[in-house]
């Protein structure tokens, strides 16, 4: 698979060699406290999450660099259906000096391109928890509307925290 080049950065595949960035990442606690998990992954966890990515065609992973070529986060789809046309969209920015510049609206809008263009995806989802503000503001930003159907509450922190579930249709090509 190609890079997918954005200005800012750019989405290239995962390797095995960045399982230990991802690591890294997971276990910030300002990172973590916004994920459905209620803890980092282990060494082993991680390596069977990466080496799934081979042969689990419901899922496929990038790792969002900058132009420079230094790794700050993931970008991903997962639960893609190609039949119905949909996956959910999961995006985390592990670097804390690159939080808050547009960096990951950048990735975000070339997932949404990939998986509309080359999926052929007719509806991207994310769920995100519904006190994780500033992720509800990205994707209500670049489009993304509340769906019908919300997921339920998950445990989180030994608390119960509701999730939203925020949909894009694609672009009507027909207008």
């Amino acid at each position: 698979m190609a890079v997918i080049r954005g200005e800012r950065v750019s989405l290239r595949e995962v390797r095995e060699e960045d399982n230990p960035l991802f690591r890294r990442w997971r276990s910030d606690p300002e990172v973590l406290r916004w994920l459905f998990s209620e803890r980092a992954p282990t060494e082993a966890e991680q390596q069977h999450w990466f080496e799934s990515l081979a042969s689990d065609e419901t899922k496929t992973a990038f790792m969002v660099e900058t132009a420079t070529g230094r790794a700050i986060g993931q970008a991903k789809f997962d639960r893609i259906d190609r039949e119905r046309g949909c996956a959910e969209l999961g995006l985390m920015i592990g670097e804390r000096a690159e939080r808050g510049k547009g960096l990951g609206a950048e990735a975000c809008r070339l997932l949404i391109q990939y998986g509309f263009e080359e999926l052929a995806l007719r509806r991207i989802d994310c769920l995100v928890l519904a006190d994780n503000e500033p992720a509800l503001g990205l994707y209500r930003k670049l489009g993304f509307r509340e769906g019908d159907a919300s997921p339920g509450p998950v445990l989180k922190d030994g608390r119960s925290c509701d999730v939203v579930r925020l949909s894009l249709l694609a672009p009507d090509k027909s207008a």
